[in-house]
């Protein structure tokens, strides 16, 4: 007894006098606060001394949980975990996590950190179960149910290395987590200034990492919101409709409107090129869908027979057909050739339609919330996709087409597998109806807009959202487009369109 009672007076001795410099009181060491509990010091008087002075380490769940059967108190234990969020920059981790909420860590300033630094799990059920036994609150899950594993940000990755992270534990995250950036030399001799070794260096270098966006022009022109982009197939037009009832056609690498296609009696809703880039289909509000030659800008033939506005069209992949959805419940699939309609779908359809990349599927949006797949050449219908819990507005199919993507007002965006049905997961982060979704050529990406006044890239393989192009809050980005060899991406943003180039 007495020898401990000696240990204590000596490291209150060397934590009160020693250790403070001139300017003020050093922070506490993880040893020193570790030797400190296991002294039998005062929880509520080393709680006090923690804040006083602070902590010089990143707490991590196990620290916490040693000095948890080392005899500290959630006092004590609330006191560090509150420091820690303070200071550290490193993804949240499962147990470090579990060890705040059982310290009494409040859930608001968990959910906070929790949105701003990241976690580096996958929160399944029976765990968040378990946080909310150890008295999470609903703030706190529905934090971890929305924010997914992301990839290391610029200002992360530094602020990981000056706060002291070792070199292997921030190697390790790179290569699992990757970046979200390109790392260029200057960035990485910064990082060496940090404190990085050329292990670092080297896991940072090979990363995975998605497509830099760069924004080439801003395309200004429209009247009215633009509702639909397209690229041409040769890459050289983007093409825009509009509620201000045109189209424009625009030169992409000059970023100049090339012509504007006046005919439409009301709004545009839909615009789509033809696979050989001769013509472009429009839709409208005026329940006619008019082609263009894109040359010339001469209007060659307008289709009629829809009952109500025109809501989205869709070449076929060999130009022979055209598909189009109408808010008259119907889908149509027209003949390029004649301009005749070959097949008409019933049923409460017709709010976007796309062909597969193949051309053997058609896929449309019903009013229902479903999402219903059809033989193109048949009319057979295949799947109904049912999940979403508000209206479907837009559809796309991957690349290879083994998925398809469908954007939601329920908020969400899911992705399907075309030849089951299969839901195979649910991303979720955007704060109000998703108007449009678009796969990267490559397939490895998806981007979406939003009237949350968000451009959000997400990883198709994972789910995780990657980066956001716009985070204004303001407006609406209810159309967006890749052009065919990924080089180049368009978004509506209002009455104005935002097109990047795109770098590897």
């Amino acid at each position: 007894m007495k020898l401990k009672c000696l240990v204590l007076i000596l490291l209150l001795s060397s934590v009160s006098f020693s250790q403070a410099p001139a300017g003020g009181l050093k922070p506490l060491t993880e040893s020193q606060l570790q030797q400190l509990v296991a002294a039998g010091m005062d929880n509520e008087r080393l709680a006090k001394t923690v804040e006083e002075r602070g902590i010089k380490f990143e707490p991590s769940g196990d620290c916490l949980a040693s000095l948890r059967q080392n005899g500290a108190l959630p006092v004590l234990l609330r006191a560090v975990g509150n420091l820690g969020l303070k200071k550290g920059q490193y993804p949240l981790d499962k147990d470090l996590l579990r060890e705040l909420v059982m310290a009494g860590i409040d859930s608001l300033v968990l959910a906070k950190a929790v949105m701003e630094r990241g976690i580096d799990f996958q929160p399944m059920a029976d765990y968040l179960q378990g946080l909310q036994a150890a008295g999470a609150l609903e703030a706190l899950l529905k934090a971890l149910r929305e924010v997914l594993p992301k990839p290391l940000g610029r200002d992360q990755l530094l602020g990981l290395l000056t706060s002291g992270v070792a070199n292997e534990r921030v190697g390790s995250l790179v290569k699992r987590r990757g970046i979200n950036f390109k790392p260029r030399e200057e960035y990485l001799e910064t990082l060496r200034i940090a404190g990085a070794d050329e292990a670092v260096i080297r896991a940072v270098r090979e990363a995975k990492r998605p497509p830099e966006f760069v924004l080439a022009h801003t395309l200004e022109g429209h009247a009215q919101t633009v509702r639909s982009v397209a690229f041409s197939p040769d890459g050289r037009y983007l093409a825009s409709g509009s509620l201000d009832a045109t189209v424009k056609l625009w030169e992409v690498a000059e970023g100049h409107e090339a012509r504007t296609l006046a005919g439409h009696r009301d709004m545009v809703t839909s615009v789509a090129f033809s696979p050989n880039g001769r013509y472009l289909a429009s839709g409208g509000i005026d329940e006619t869908i008019k082609i263009w030659e894109v040359d010339t800008g001469r209007e060659p033939r307008t289709l009629t027979g829809h009952a109500s506005e025109v809501n989205s069209v869709s070449f076929s992949p060999d130009g022979r057909y055209l598909a189009s959805g109408s808010l008259d419940g119907t889908v149509r699939l027209w003949e390029m050739e004649t301009g005749l309609t070959v097949r008409t779908l019933k049923g409460r359809i017709g709010k976007a339609v796309a062909f597969g990349p193949d051309g053997k599927l058609l896929a449309g949006v019903c009013y229902d919330n479903t999402i219903r797949l059809w033989e193109s050449d048949t009319g057979r219908e295949t799947l109904i996709l049912k999940g979403h819990t508000d209206a479907v507005n837009s559809v796309a199919f991957s690349p290879d087409g083994r998925y398809l993507a469908s954007g939601s007002s329920d908020k969400t965006i899911k992705l399907w597998e075309v030849g089951t049905g299969r839901e195979v997961r649910t991303l979720t982060g955007h704060e109000s109806n998703i108007w449009c979704v678009a796969f990267t050529p490559d397939g490895k990406y998806l981007a979406s807009g939003s009237a949350d006044g968000t451009l959000r890239l997400w990883e198709a393989d994972t789910g995780l959202e990657i980066g956001r192009l716009l985070n204004t809050r303001f407006g609406t980005v209810p159309a967006l487009a890749f052009r065919s060899d990924g080089r180049y991406f368009a978004a509506g943003n209002d009455d104005k369109i935002l097109l990047w180039k795109v770098e590897e």
